[in-house]
């Protein structure tokens, strides 16, 4: 793979939309305010270095040692495009399903039951996010799980990493929205407002010589507030089955007010 190959490429991905009745997305009991924070309209994603596996967006042991067969520099620029493309993806993680969410996420992320739920559509997704979809800097797509130790990378786009997770994950089930904002299509999202603030920001990096890259403007740059419409993202909130009572009723005022379906699982 060459520079030039690797550069181009990047500004043109495509990925198959899902095709699931539904996507949830899972919360324990304290973290009602991410429910707040959407439900005002901000849809939060997080940068993807700042996800709990190490290995997002990076290539695995057995492409890395495929790539030992190109000259060392042609490696090593490799490996550091990957990894300067993780600092400027951002994701919102969701769970696919047909029907009601899994056992395993339930236990993972909703908190033993314990937690809630939101509800919505990969349409309903697509419909809220789709300023951003039809600049070129936004994709939806489901996640592939590999073994990073006996599986290849696709290496004819570098986002295709970015929908590639450790098969240690399986069972999350996930379909990825993620915003990048390499490149003239992640630029075009310069100067546009979210809930609290701009969309991306441009930052020098301190590398010798010196670059600006475009990175997420919330929290400092390590993730992006993006503007939605709850109403029609939103389905409903399910409430788990083993969440207190002061729980359901607290959801139950935050999602009336905001024009929400609620129930309890």
């Amino acid at each position: 793979m060459t520079r030039d190959k690797i550069k181009r490429v990047t500004e043109e991905f495509s990925i198959e939309f899902p095709t699931n009745q539904s996507l949830w997305r899972l919360s324990r009991a304290d973290e009602v305010i991410k429910l707040d924070t959407l439900l005002k309209g901000g849809l939060y994603m997080a940068r993807l270095d700042r996800f709990s596996d190490p290995l997002e967006g990076a290539l695995g042991r057995k492409t890395k040692s495929l790539l030992d067969k190109t000259p060392s520099y042609a490696k090593r620029y490799i490996l550091r495009e990957y990894k300067n493309a993780v600092r400027q993806s951002f994701a919102s993680c969701w769970h696919r399903s047909d029907k009601e969410p899994s056992e395993y996420v339930w236990n993972q992320f909703g908190g033993r039951h314990n937690g809630f739920a939101i509800r919505t559509t990969p349409q309903n997704l697509r419909r809220s996010v789709e300023s951003v979809v039809a600049c070129g800097a936004g994709y939806i797509g489901n996640v592939t799980y590999k073994n990073h130790d006996t599986e290849e990378n696709n290496l004819e786009n570098i986002l295709h990493a970015h929908f590639v997770v450790r098969d240690d994950f399986r069972n999350e089930e996930e379909v990825r929205f993620l915003i990048h904002t390499f490149g003239p299509h992640g630029q075009m999202l310069y100067g546009k407002e979210g809930p609290e603030g701009p969309l991306v920001k441009w930052r020098q990096r301190r590398t010798i010589p010196s670059t600006h890259e475009c990175v997420g403007g919330y929290r400092r740059g390590t993730a992006i507030l993006l503007g939605i419409d709850a109403r029609k993202l939103v389905d409903e909130v399910v409430v788990g089955k083993r969440a207190s009572c002061a729980l359901f009723k607290d959801i139950e005022q935050r999602a009336s007010k905001a024009g929400i379906a609620w129930r309890r699982e």
